[in-house]
């Protein structure tokens, strides 16, 4: 054949490719209940701030079990955009036998970042940038292993506004209607200049550096086991979503809460050996809701961590900008609208319906061995 078909042929198919890589991740049409795993593969982590108007993205992959060699960072306008741009050399990518993590500094970045890894199949998390309510601060938050608190990286004075954390569980999903909140009380209010928040147990801290603007982060401290629970106070007070209002009574008023706590196991699995598995899957999800939802309120008190406890690990879970659907077998489907504020920039609040009663009851039912 002539050389010009071939050359023909050749700008054909960069043509097909470069069209093809522009093409953005449809995050609405891709299954992403790995995010929620009880083992997930890959696990992600981002800190992400704005000082006049350069954002800072430093995130992180660690993988169980297997090295990252490669990803791919795109940029986006919303996470259901025709198009994007690969922006992967923007960032300074580091590979190692834990994962990934990647850090930049950029004026030209987009609303959405999406990250790519591809493995057996090809892992999607996104990094939101911009929020039309909230704005991102200017200084990161890092937790500290060793000693309760938080490390704060900024130039900045802060104003920290501490809340006790009071809220009560979220209300089970058929109840649709709702009780008036008394409003947050500020327990104290005091500032610093960066480095090392001392914190306290069951404390919420709002920390800002312009208190006239919506930019703000929350650093909820748990107790010492946070995200797991050690204490048979806390561990009883998560049995809310399956215990009666009259076993609850009982194990609270209880002088031994240790015994009180395991009778009321027992009354559901007489077989020790039954009882132990139930007690590990409850409170290994109410582990779960507390790492992946926790925000100024505990993870398990949330509608999703609620949603989580009860139900399972969702079988898919589809992403809009402002919205998720997790769905599970026989049609069962929750919806959560994604909102913004000043306590939380991706707050998720499930839209309650009262056909829910009987799926509810059911998965009740099933976790206390139908008693």
């Amino acid at each position: 054949m002539p050389v010009n078909f071939y050359n023909t042929l050749l700008l054909f198919f960069i043509l097909i490719m470069s069209q093809l890589d522009s093409l953005a991740i449809d995050l609405s049409k891709h299954n992403t209940s790995y995010w929620y795993e009880s083992d997930a593969a890959v696990v992600f982590e981002e800190h992400s701030s704005c000082q006049w108007g350069l954002f800072t993205v430093d995130f992180s992959l660690h993988a169980k079990n297997f090295s990252i060699d490669s990803l791919i960072i795109y940029q986006q306008a919303s996470l259901t955009s025709s198009e994007h741009t690969i922006v992967t050399d923007r960032f300074n990518v580091v590979l190692n036998q834990e994962g990934a993590s990647a850090q930049t500094t950029s004026s030209a970045l987009d609303t959405y970042l999406v990250i790519e890894y591809r493995d057996v199949i090809s892992y999607y998390f996104f990094i939101q940038l911009v929020y039309e309510e909230v704005s991102l601060p200017d200084f990161t938050l890092k937790s500290m292993e060793s000693t309760e608190g938080v490390l704060v990286d900024t130039d900045s004075s802060l104003t920290i506004y501490r809340y006790r954390e009071l809220f009560s569980p979220a209300s089970p999903p058929m109840q649709t209607t709702y009780q008036v909140s008394l409003g947050l009380k500020i327990d104290s209010v005091f500032s610093i200049e960066g480095g090392l928040l001392a914190t306290s147990s069951d404390f919420f801290y709002l920390i800002q550096s312009d208190t006239n603007s919506s930019a703000a982060r929350v650093y909820y401290q748990g107790t010492n086991d946070f995200p797991k629970f050690a204490t048979v106070d806390k561990l009883t007070e998560s049995l809310q979503y399956i215990s009666r209002d009259s076993e609850s009574a009982k194990m609270f008023q209880s002088k031994d809460r240790k015994k009180a706590l395991d009778d009321f196991w027992l009354s559901l699995y007489p077989l020790k050996r039954n009882a132990a598995e139930a007690i590990k899957l409850y409170f290994t999800n109410v582990t779960r809701a507390n790492q992946y939802f926790t925000n100024y309120k505990p993870g398990w008190k949330t509608d999703p961590g609620m949603i989580l406890i009860v139900f399972g690990t969702p079988m898919a879970v589809y992403r809009e900008d402002w919205r998720e659907v997790w769905r599970y077998d026989a049609g069962l489907e929750f919806e959560f609208r994604i909102i913004s504020n000043l306590f939380a920039y991706q707050h998720y609040v499930l839209i309650r319906r009262e056909a829910y009663a009987s799926d509810w009851l059911s998965a009740v039912r099933t976790i206390r061995n139908n008693r």
